[in-house]
């Protein structure tokens, strides 16, 4: 399965909760550059677990490489700034309180400075039409004002 046009190759990919119910077993596939790639089943089938497997925030067994980089830790931190996650449900993905603060963790947690940070804020929010919105609060925006979290992936 191993292609050079992947920028996505996942083999033998198993995560176990701390519990241990098994949520993926031996999960295998490739996604070429220009493909459209879906992960649909119903509640409790691993979406969400794959999906954070992706980004490197579960400890999981098996190779991820992605952009042909190994995922682990190291190089980690610079992949993250190459992809993004974006939750179906805004309340689970929300952080903090206001939009500024929200769109803002990433950088911070990327070490950018306060005012590169403060700069990337406002450059997002305008990107996806929200300049101003920096001190309202995320959990009374509406699903339309929610695109919000598009512009948390525009770092």
């Amino acid at each position: 399965m191993e292609r050079q046009d992947n920028v996505i190759e996942v083999k033998g990919l198993s995560y176990s909760y701390p519990g241990g119910e098994r949520a993926l077993e031996g999960v295998s596939f490739g996604v070429r550059k220009g493909e459209a790639f879906a992960v649909v089943g119903p509640n409790g089938s691993g979406k969400t677990t794959l999906l954070l497997s992706l980004m490197g925030l579960l400890k999981f067994r098996g190779e991820i490489r992605i952009f042909s980089h190994q995922l682990n830790g190291k190089g980690l931190r610079e992949l993250r700034k190459k992809i993004g996650f974006v939750f179906q449900d805004p309340d689970t993905r929300l952080f903090v309180p206001t939009v500024g603060e929200d769109v803002a963790f990433g950088p911070r947690q990327l070490g950018y400075s306060g005012e590169e940070t403060k700069k990337m804020v406002k450059e997002a929010l305008m990107a996806v039409g929200m300049e101003g919105y920096e001190r309202r609060f995320t959990h009374r925006l509406s699903y339309r004002e929610n695109k919000i979290a598009l512009a948390l992936l525009l770092f």
